[in-house]
C-alpha cells in the first residue's frame, strides 16, 4: 500500500502551478527528490479499488467489471478471451487424451514421462496466467477533476493551446526531458509511460498494448502475467510438438507412405502443423518481449520510438526484470532516493542541458 500512500505526489507536480505569474520558460516547481518521487499516478482518495466499481467507474468507460470491480475485462464485443479458452482447453485435451496416452505406449520411459510432465505443467501454468492477464485491471487511471481545465482557463488563459486545451507539461526524469500530453476525455495530465486506450477509453499505467486476443490491455498491473502466459504456452507448446513429432514419425513407420500418414490420420497431422505454427509464433513473441523487458521498453514505445535518444527509465537487466516481474506499478527501477523530476514549461532554457526524448 506504500504505493497508494505515494500516489497524491505525482498529483502535485502534474498538477498546474498555481503561481501564474511566472515567466515564461522559467522553472515552474522545485526538483522533487527523495521519497516525494512519485511512484505512479494520480488517483482518488480511497484508490484504485474503489474506482473500480460499477458506482464510480464512468459511464464513457468502454472496459466492464465483475465481482465487485475485482476482474476488469474490455469491451465485450471485441473480447476474444472465451473463444481462446475454449480453444486452450481443446488443445491441451486432445493431446493429455488422445496423443499422450499414445505417445507413451510407444516411447515407455523416465524421459517420456518427465516430457509429458513438463508439457502439461507449462500448459497449466500459461491457461491460468491467460486468465488472469484477460481478467486483471490493467492499470486503469481515474478520471480527473472536470473543472481543473476550468481552473486552467480562469487562473492562466496562457495555459491553453489554439484549440482550448491545456498545453504539454514538461518534466525531466535521470536527465531526460519528458513531455506528458493532456487527456480531454481523463481530464488530466497523462503520468509517465501512460497512453489512452481507444478500445477501453481509458488511460492506462505503462500501455503495453491492447491484446485482442485477450480482449484487455496490457499494461503495469498485468504485464508480468502476460508475459509469463506467453512463454509458458511457448514452452509448453515446444514440448507438445516433440510428443507429437514422435508419435507421428511411429505412425509413418507403421504407415509406410506421407500419403497414407495424411489420409488415414488427418487429426493428428493437422494437430501436429497446429503445434509447430503456433509455438514458432509464440517463441519469436517470447523473444521479443524478452528484449522490450531487457531495456525496459513497452511495445508502444518500442514501435513508436518514444526515446529518440536515452530511456531514463532503463536500468540494467536485472533491474528491468524485478521492476517488471516484482515492482510493476515503480516508476523508476533504481528507486525513489536516486531520482530526481522537474516540472518545466515549453521553452524553458533548462531544456538545452537535457536530452529530449518521450514525446507521449
Amino acid at each position: 500500500c506504500r504505493v497508494l500512500r505515494e500516489l497524491a505526489a505525482m498529483v502535485d507536480y502534474m498538477a498546474w502551478p498555481g503561481d501564474v505569474t511566472a515567466a515564461p520558460g522559467a522553472l515552474r516547481k522545485p526538483p522533487i527528490k527523495g521519497s516525494t518521487t512519485p511512484d505512479c499516478c494520480p488517483a482518488l482518495p480511497d484508490g484504485f479499488r474503489d474506482y473500480r466499481t460499477p458506482d464510480n467507474y464512468p459511464e464513457d468507460g468502454k472496459s466492464h467489471l465483475f465481482c465487485g470491480g475485482r476482474c476488469l475485462t474490455g469491451p465485450l464485443l471485441t473480447n476474444n478471451l472465451p473463444l481462446m479458452t475454449l480453444i486452450y482447453v481443446a488443445c491441451m485435451g486432445y493431446c493429455f487424451l488422445v496423443i499422450m496416452p499414445r505417445f507413451l505406449e510407444l516411447y515407455p520411459g523416465a524421459h517420456s514421462t518427465a516430457l509429458c510432465i513438463g508439457c502439461i505443467s507449462c500448459g497449466a501454468v500459461g491457461f491460468t496466467s491467460m486468465l488472469i492477464t484477460g481478467l486483471t485491471d490493467p492499470g486503469v487511471i481515474p478520471r480527473g477533476d472536470p473543472s481543473f481545465r476550468e481552473r486552467i482557463e480562469k487562473n492562466d488563459p496562457r495555459g491553453l493551446d489554439a484549440k482550448g486545451d491545456p498545453n504539454p507539461v514538461w518534466i525531466m526524469v535521470n536527465n531526460v526531458v519528458l513531455k506528458q500530453k493532456w487527456c480531454n476525455t481523463c481530464n488530466m495530465y497523462r503520468p509517465p509511460r501512460a497512453s489512452h486506450c481507444k478500445m477501453c477509453n481509458n488511460c492506462v499505467l505503462r500501455h503495453d498494448h491492447h491484446c485482442n486476443v485477450l480482449g484487455n490491455c496490457i499494461g503495469a498491473r498485468n504485464h508480468r502475467y502476460f508475459i509469463v502466459a506467453v512463454g509458458f504456452t511457448a514452452i509448453g507448446m515446444i514440448q507438445a510438438d516433440v510428443i507429437v513429432g514422435h508419435y507421428l514419425l511411429a505412425l509413418l513407420e507403421e504407415k509406410g507412405t506421407i500419403q497414407a500418414l495424411v489420409k488415414e490420420m488427418t487429426v493428428p497431422v493437422a494437430y501436429g502443423g497446429f503445434v509447430l505454427a503456433l509455438s514458432t509464433f509464440l517463441s519469436m513473441f517470447t523473444l521479443f518481449h524478452i528484449y522490450l523487458t531487457s531495456n525496459n521498453l513497452t511495445t508502444r514505445e518500442s514501435l513508436k520510438r518514444i526515446y529518440k535518444y536515452e530511456n531514463p527509465f532503463n536500468g540494467s537487466c536485472c533491474q528491468n526484470f524485478f521492476q517488471l516481474f516484482c515492482r510493476p506499478l515503480g516508476l523508476l527501477v533504481k528507486g525513489e532516493a536516486d531520482t530526481q523530476v522537474y516540472h518545466y514549461c515549453p521553452g524553458s532554457p533548462q531544456h538545452s542541458d537535457a536530452s529530449m526524448g518521450g514525446l507521449d
